[in-house]
């Protein structure tokens, strides 16, 4: 029943933002109907407040930003990556098969020792990055995360895992022109499609020959396809660049 009002609050919120920002919107010549869609897309949560939800458990952004030590002497790849996955509280799942047949054997020696702390995300990617330095540091296997289980396959398994997600941006891109009016910045959907491609996994993206795509706004939402472990990076960074927009304009983000 409480699920229920509280679905029933945000739709009511979500109709008012609509009808506040039509004003707005119909100068942006946005029929009415749009309006109201774009006020209910505007109720979505921001990437702030997704990486906070995690249904009384740390979401698994905070917990691929758990930092830690990696001191590894010749320690079986799946052992390595066993032990990362245990860190924070994920199973790991190995394609055998595949990895083999991309010439990485689960039980390849890796030796790393990192003075500094470093997130789990790079630890990840460290420990692959040996495992594959023999193929002159072309990475060979990949890695992506689901709910319970870090899983880790060849490179050629990627598009196999492609997702979509919807981030509210409007917090990143709306400028304010007067009074109640605001309107949508290109420039800055620009500033942030190309923050998003240049820091997080380059080879990934379409213009770089990968899968992964930005180019799609509808209203302040942005509609990325990528893999899982892309968009948690992805809403990571959102997550940080309204916090900083939030300082910048004087405010704070409860």
């Amino acid at each position: 029943m409480r699920r229920g009002s509280r679905f029933y609050n945000r739709l009511i919120i979500s109709f008012m933002i609509g009808v506040r920002l039509m004003p707005m919107l119909r100068s942006l010549s946005i029929r009415p109907v749009a309006v109201i869609v774009i006020g209910l897309m505007l109720g979505l949560p921001s990437a702030t407040n997704d990486v906070r939800a995690a249904g009384g458990r740390t979401s698994l952004v905070q917990r691929l930003n758990t930092e830690v030590r990696l001191r590894l002497h010749h320690t079986p790849l799946r052992k390595a990556l066993s032990a990362l996955a245990n860190t924070i509280g994920l199973a790991l799942i190995i394609d055998k098969a595949g990895i083999k047949s991309a010439g990485v054997n689960p039980s390849t020696p890796i030796t790393v020792d990192i003075h500094h702390s470093l997130t789990v995300r790079r630890a990840i990617e460290l420990i692959l990055l040996k495992a594959t330095s023999h193929r002159l540091n072309q990475s060979t296997i990949t890695w992506n995360v689901s709910k319970d289980a870090l899983l880790i396959g060849p490179a050629s398994w990627a598009d196999q895992f492609t997702t979509v997600r919807i981030y509210n941006i409007a917090p990143l891109i709306l400028v304010h022109v007067g009074g109640n009016v605001y309107r949508v910045s290109r420039r800055r959907v620009r500033q942030v499609c190309s923050l998003i491609e240049n820091t997080i996994d380059r080879n990934a993206w379409v213009d770089n020959g990968g899968i992964s795509n930005t180019d799609r706004l509808f209203g302040t939402c942005l509609i990325v396809s990528g893999i899982e472990r892309d968009q948690l990076a992805i809403l990571n960074l959102l997550a940080g660049l309204e916090k900083a927009a939030a300082i910048a304009r004087g405010g704070t983000l409860n």
